[in-house]
């Protein structure tokens, strides 16, 4: 038997993590932002480019080289390197010691300071040309750590 309630206040709890980022570049609409990842485990394929270097993106390539995955991870700053312990400017210390393993070390790629300016699909490849004019490519769809609107 529900009661009659007359609540004071009322608080809305959609949060912010309900609309992810899927713009920033042309293309981007051919990524797969990581907020639709079920299972990095399930995920075909075994390399991987990562859009996107805080938390989300730092996650991302931890759980992907757990399933010995490689990944191509990029930052267009440095926040895995950043002694600040403001999280909206580096990433967590939890982040910091996962990257310290080993085999992190082995399967990831960090590229820094370098921005993605568009993302392509050609003969079933795709392809992510940075701004510095370097092209790399991957079977699968780039993944997108660009955080939420």
């Amino acid at each position: 038997v529900w009661e009659t309630f007359k609540a004071k206040h009322v608080i809305w709890a959609a949060g912010e993590f309900q609309y992810p980022r899927r713009s920033g570049f042309e293309g981007s609409d051919l990524c797969r932002h990581t907020a639709t990842i079920e299972s990095y485990e399930s995920l075909p394929g075994d390399d991987f480019i990562i859009i996107g270097g805080y938390e989300s993106g730092i996650d991302a390539a931890y759980h992907l080289a757990s399933y010995d995955k490689r990944s191509r991870l990029i930052d267009k700053g440095c926040p895995w390197d950043d002694d600040s312990s403001d999280p909206s400017t580096s990433i967590s210390t939890y982040s910091q010691e996962r990257m310290r393993e080993d085999w992190f070390e082995d399967a990831v790629e960090l590229i820094a300071k370098t921005e993605v300016q568009s993302v392509s699909f050609r003969d079933g490849q795709f392809e992510v040309l940075l701004q510095d004019g370097r092209t790399l490519v991957s079977n699968q769809p780039p993944l997108l750590a660009t955080g939420f609107e």
